[in-house]
């Protein structure tokens, strides 16, 4: 894997340039997965040149890259739960594993109070009427929950205890509307958290763009990809 300096072409958002020279591409020798994010732009690379898709294929299953730089980094598996599906809305639930013992999980109660009613079908969470609190919808289960910065606190605490004596952490989700990362760096942003989480995490991977270049099957969706690489339903 090489670490490769790129610049997007979208529209910048007005964020002073001397604090937020913020890029990741992740490049596995051309034949891996790829993205780029700064927080400059705040926007996703939404899109990929047929050569570079047809170069991608399935993500090593190491959980440590041996990249051809030489150094080490800790592939860790992160999700979100947001509010609703855009750049503005906060973070509801944030969590992240590598291997299957080493698990982090923190449910937050978004500043304004209130999750979409159309997110809320799909993520079963949603506010209480007092606002100081998550419940469950599946299991009618209240969550403990801490504040935003609090949360992303001990994210970032957690993935500096993952990371070890290796070179960096490089964070790998699936995300069909690629909102996640430009949301997370929103966040952390707010908090006055970015310089910290650049001196842990080294870049993304978005394995959505993968799947989609990769395979091709009638939708992809988590559960279709379960049943299509485990053969039933989870």
């Amino acid at each position: 894997m090489t670490l490769i300096p790129k610049t997007i072409g979208v529209q910048e958002q007005t964020c002073p340039p001397s604090q937020h020279h913020f890029k990741f591409q992740v490049h596995l020798d051309s034949k891996g997965p790829w993205t780029d994010y700064t927080l400059q732009t705040l926007q996703p690379l939404k899109s990929v040149s047929p050569s570079l898709q047809e170069a991608m294929s399935h993500p090593p299953m190491e959980e440590l890259l041996l990249p051809s730089t030489g150094q080490r980094h800790t592939v860790i598996c992160y999700g979100l739960k947001t509010t609703g599906l855009e750049l503005v809305d906060e973070i509801v639930q944030i969590g992240g594993t590598v291997g299957q013992a080493n698990l982090f999980s923190q449910y937050i109660v978004p500043a304004t109070r209130r999750i979409h009613p159309d997110m809320t079908k799909i993520i079963s969470l949603q506010v209480l009427d007092d606002g100081k609190g998550l419940q469950d919808l599946q299991s009618n289960t209240l969550m403990d929950t801490i504040d935003e910065r609090s949360a992303l606190e001990n994210f970032l605490s957690w993935l500096e205890e993952v990371k070890g004596n290796t070179d960096g952490i490089i964070l790998a989700n699936y995300d069909s509307n690629s909102l996640e990362i430009p949301v997370l760096l929103i966040a952390l942003r707010r908090h006055s958290l970015t310089d910290c989480f650049k001196h842990i995490v080294i870049g993304f991977c978005n394995t959505y763009a993968i799947f989609l270049a990769d395979l091709k099957i009638r939708n992809y969706t988590l559960q279709a990809l379960y049943e299509q690489f485990i053969g039933r339903q989870a």
